[in-house]
């Protein structure tokens, strides 16, 4: 009989608020430990003040931002010494029960433009100077966690994502400060867009089916495609070591961990793997299966192909799945028509598609424990089609076939009685008992 391979360790996020876990931390932290819960991350550490608008928990340390020459955010103009108290109770505990703590986005809290990717892309001194500002307030935490700090991998028009919406001019002085052409980059978008948008069967038959040097011709041989990718990567390795660098240099023993979307898609987002595994001690890939919404797998592989054929309506679905094989490197197993998309996932789909995800991620650190994806569900805030139990247990167990020892599970406040199950059972102790009165947030 198989040996059953060792628990899971399970990390969560809370956060968003924060108040729920602050109010009653205690008995919270008790049933985390029946699921198995090593770690928190906690964030983005901001509440919200009488007027719905989010506040930071603290008084930005000037001297940090004067010294990496940018402004430094406003004060607060409410205070909640309160829930600051709370939450510094609340690490104590964590400390206590020997539990990691990471802080979510601690470059969260400059205001408007903390959605604004392009605006930390364009002066990465601003966002890194938030992020040592936070942890330097929160001494307890062992690191911050970056997040969304990618370029994107959807293709619809109007997605948050849209590769071709990339460059704006906000981009144009960082892009000369590295020595790449500006327009040039934003030149072989367009063409990069305006070849998709002139596809039939005949030219995918033609180059499908070749690897790399047939997607290269049907790209037309593009040298500035090459550098377009480039650049992207450059930027992402580039500022993730510029802020481990300032953080190491701040306290020795901070810890930075970085969230890129599945490794279906890092190429294209810019994430250099084994590149960035030499920088951040932490890698939280996105386990994100859902159709619909935003971030999910199945949802972005099908407004890849449905887009592809809005641009080409002469395009077959079988040659539009082509387009995306040979672009993205991904065929999802059982799925052959848009139709398929909704019929859930198969078994191949987890046995193929999350263990070559999961290996690809392990395959660039040197210690499995250094990769801690983000599972979600899909519900809130994501806003995909549900990811049941039954899947969410397949997905921890495939990863854990392929040596995966930790995960990421986003978030508390979307927990529902099926997937605290699934963690009793896969990493934490079956024959605890919840603490009295404990009730999860989404029901039991």
């Amino acid at each position: 009989m198989p040996e059953e391979p060792p628990k899971l360790e399970t990390w969560i996020r809370f956060g968003q608020p924060l108040d729920p876990v602050l109010d009653d931390y205690q008995r919270i932290f008790d049933a985390w430990e029946v699921i198995g819960v090593r770690g928190i991350v906690v964030g983005r550490v901001l509440v919200r003040d009488d007027a719905g608008r989010n506040q930071p928990l603290f008084e930005p340390n000037r001297r940090i931002y004067q010294r990496l020459g940018v402004e430094p955010p406003p004060s607060p103009t409410q205070r909640f010494p309160e829930k600051r108290r709370k939450l510094d109770r609340l690490f104590a505990e964590a400390k206590r029960r020997g539990w990691s703590i990471f802080i979510f986005r601690p470059d969260a809290g400059y205001g408007p433009s903390d959605q604004d990717k392009f605006a930390r892309f364009a002066n990465p001194n601003r966002w890194a100077a938030r992020a040592l500002d936070t942890l330097a307030q929160f001494p307890e935490a062992d690191g911050g966690i970056i997040d969304w700090h990618e370029w994107g991998f959807e293709i619809s028009a109007g997605h948050r994502s849209n590769i071709f919406n990339d460059l704006p001019e906000t981009v144009r002085p960082l892009a000369e400060s590295m020595h790449y052409d500006w327009a040039d980059l934003n030149a072989a978008g367009r063409r990069l867009e305006e070849r998709l948008q002139n596809l039939d069967d005949d030219i995918v038959d033609t180059y499908s089916g070749r690897g790399f040097f047939g997607s290269y011709q049907m790209l037309g041989f593009d040298n500035s495609l090459a550098n377009w990718l480039r650049f992207r990567t450059d930027v992402i390795t580039g500022t993730v070591k510029m802020l481990k660098g300032m953080m190491t240099e701040q306290r020795r023993d901070v810890q930075l961990g970085c969230g890129p979307r599945s490794a279906v898609f890092t190429p294209l987002c810019g994430y250099d793997l084994p590149q960035l595994a030499r920088y951040a001690d932490n890698l939280h890939p996105k386990h994100y299966l859902w159709h619909r919404g935003i971030d999910g797998l199945y949802g972005t592989v099908y407004r890849w192909l449905t887009t592809l054929r809005e641009w080409n309506p002469g395009l077959s679905e079988r040659a539009a799945f082509d387009v995306i094989e040979m672009l993205l490197g991904v065929r999802l197993p059982g799925v052959e028509t848009a139709l398929d998309f909704e019929r859930g996932f198969p078994d191949a789909f987890f046995d193929q598609v999350v263990e070559h995800a999961t290996r690809a991620v392990m395959a660039a650190v040197d210690r499995p424990e250094r990769v801690i994806p983000w599972v979600d569900v899909g519900r809130r805030p994501h806003g995909g089609d549900p990811v049941t139990s039954g899947d969410f247990l397949r997905t921890l167990e495939s990863s854990r076939k392929v040596g995966l020892q930790r995960f990421l599970y986003h978030g508390y406040d979307h927990l529902t009685a099926a997937e605290f199950e699934v963690m009793r059972a896969l990493c934490g102790d079956e024959n605890r008992k919840l603490p009295e009165g404990f009730k999860l947030p989404r029901g039991r």
